[in-house]
């Protein structure tokens, strides 16, 4: 059986007496009273068609639309921030640069021998470029800082605000930082934390968690809802929520803050220790 039979076979059950057109190889179509109708019909079907595909096409556009939140004022504030950035960075790199490595070339005593001289002028280039390096870098990174800032500034919809270690391994004041984990928007006139509070940004007066030294890696991020304080991400913070009390009972002030130091530091050494005699047991093995 063929499909032509099944198409003539079909066409006797639904009472028509033409037999279905077929393509080229079975010759020209007929013509008769009934085809102008069945053209029309055959338009109309594929007006339908079409008109179905430039729905399926208009419904896939909205799919592949990305809704952009226009945000008033936010390309001039960053220009501003950049400008601000750029000053900076000349200042700092200037004064820690040539004018910083010239201080302690001057101040070499001419004594010495001419290799101990040597060794102290290449140790005051060394110094001064560290300290030049780690200062265009926190000036750099401050700029990724000063954007999430300046968009948390217009998004009202952050309730607060959380410190992050890059690293895992922070110092002691921004661990301090970190330690206070999730704080709430409203709760920075009181209690200074891991950012500044919205009238803060509003005033460019930041909070000492908004703070960043030379070689730090920390950053604050803003938190819209209780449930993602929970994240994996901020299990850092939990933990070191929890040990602040233990370490700092009965301390209040720079006592308490130099006791957390001190615990920061023995901890951090104690894994530094604990993994490289893990190395060396591998090796060994």
């Amino acid at each position: 059986m063929t499909i032509t039979d099944l198409r003539e076979e079909f066409n006797a059950l639904v009472g028509g007496a033409e037999r279905p057109q077929e393509g080229r190889s079975q010759g020209a179509p007929t013509e008769g009273p009934d085809s102008a109708p069945s053209a029309a019909t055959g338009q109309a079907g594929e007006a339908d068609e079409a008109a179905l595909d430039d729905s399926d096409q208009a419904s896939e556009d909205e799919l592949d639309q990305i809704l952009i939140e226009e945000i008033e004022g936010l390309r001039q504030e960053e220009e501003r921030i950049e400008r601000e950035a750029e000053e900076e960075l000349r200042t700092v790199l200037e004064a820690l640069g040539p004018n910083n490595l010239q201080r302690k070339v001057d101040a070499l005593d001419g004594a010495r021998s001419a290799d101990e001289v040597d060794g102290l002028r290449e140790e005051a280039h060394r110094q001064a470029g560290a300290q030049q390096a780690a200062a265009a870098e926190r000036v750099a990174m401050n700029g990724a800082r000063s954007t999430v800032w300046n968009h948390m500034q217009r998004d009202r919809r952050a309730i607060g605000y959380i410190r992050l270690s890059r690293t895992g391994t922070p110092c002691g004041w921004c661990a301090m930082l970190i330690s206070r984990g999730f704080v709430r928007s409203d709760a920075y006139r009181s209690q200074r934390a891991a950012g500044p509070t919205l009238s803060q940004l509003d005033s460019g007066e930041f909070a000492d968690g908004d703070k960043y030294h030379d070689n730090c890696h920390c950053y604050a991020e803003p938190v819209f809802s209780n449930e993602q304080y929970d994240s994996p991400a901020y299990e850092l913070n939990r933990r070191y929520a929890e040990l602040w009390p233990q370490v700092t009972r009965g301390l209040s002030g720079k006592a308490a803050v130099s006791a957390w130091r001190r615990f920061i530091r023995q901890e951090q050494k104690a894994v530094a220790q604990e993994a490289r005699r893990s190395t060396t047991s591998v090796q060994e093995a």
